[in-house]
Order: structure tokens, then sequence, then C-alpha cells
């Protein structure tokens, strides 16, 4: 969706930025499912994507919603690990934007924001006041056809 649009420059399956690896106290943060910058607003959208559609029990549902959003028992929940690639994007945003090959010396400038992309709409219930925006990919869809704005056709009536 994103490198159709000719605003929009696009990475994706990165855990590497000019040969630094994410990673906290050595610890690999992993990938960034899909990174996006948008040179005109100074603004990386680094994205999480999530098939929440092979779940077909409530309690199955339940369970991979809270792995995914929640605070996790054992671990860091996805939500979590996102937010720290979030931290280390922030951290080292030279290297990042080198990577898009786009000017580094007004790093500071530029904004990191973060968002969980869904494969459908997650029922609410189970996210309660997430730490970053939840978005369905049809959702998506719809917000990046919108923001160009494109002419709206009038109908036509026929006279009876």
């Amino acid at each position: 969706m994103f490198k159709a649009d000719d605003r929009f420059l696009v990475l994706s399956g990165r855990d590497k930025f000019a040969s630094t690896r994410m990673a906290e106290a050595g610890r690999p943060l992993g990938d960034v499912d899909v990174l996006v910058a948008e040179p005109s607003k100074r603004r990386l959208l680094a994205i999480e994507a999530k098939d929440v559609a092979g779940t077909l029990t409530p309690s199955e549902l339940a369970s991979a919603l809270k792995k995914t959003f929640g605070t996790a028992t054992e671990g860091r929940s996805a939500m979590q690990q996102h937010e720290l690639r979030l931290e280390w994007l922030r951290a080292h945003l030279r290297e990042v934007l080198s990577e898009f090959g786009l000017d580094t010396t007004a790093a500071a400038s530029w904004a990191v924001e973060g968002l969980f992309m869904t494969s459908r709409a997650v029922p609410a219930a189970y996210t309660p006041d997430p730490a970053l925006p939840i978005l369905a990919l049809r959702d998506m869809r719809r917000q990046l056809t919108t923001a160009v704005e494109k002419p709206k056709h009038k109908r036509s009536r026929r006279k009876r």
C-alpha cells in the first residue's frame, strides 16, 4: 500500500541499519515489519503487522491478543517489544535515515511513530488502553485512499 504512493519510502523486514543491529543490552529486538518514511513531513512510521485471522475460538483469540497487546506474563508482549524498537529507532535516527538515502543532518527534526496493523479489526475489549495505535488493514487502506484527494463523481439523475 505504501509503496504505491510516491509520498512514501518503504523498507521491510529490517533488523539492521547502517551495519548496526537493533538490540538492547546485546539482546536482539527483532525486525521492523514495515518502516515507512514520509520525507515531506519528516516522519517515520514503524509498523508491526499481526495476522489475527488464524484464531478460531474465543479463548484462543483472547490468549493471542494478550500475548500480542497485553502485558505478557513470560517475557514481553509484541506491543512491548515494538515499543523497544521505537526507542531504538529514535536513538539511531541517522543510521535509519541513511538506509533510506535521506539527509541525516536534520535527523533530530524527524518524528518516529509506531503502529500495530492487524489483518482484521481487533475486539476492543481485549485491548484496553493500548500503548500504540492498533489499526486493521482495511482501515489503513481507507486512510491512505482518503488522504489523497480524489475527485468526487456526481451521480446523474434520470428524469422520469
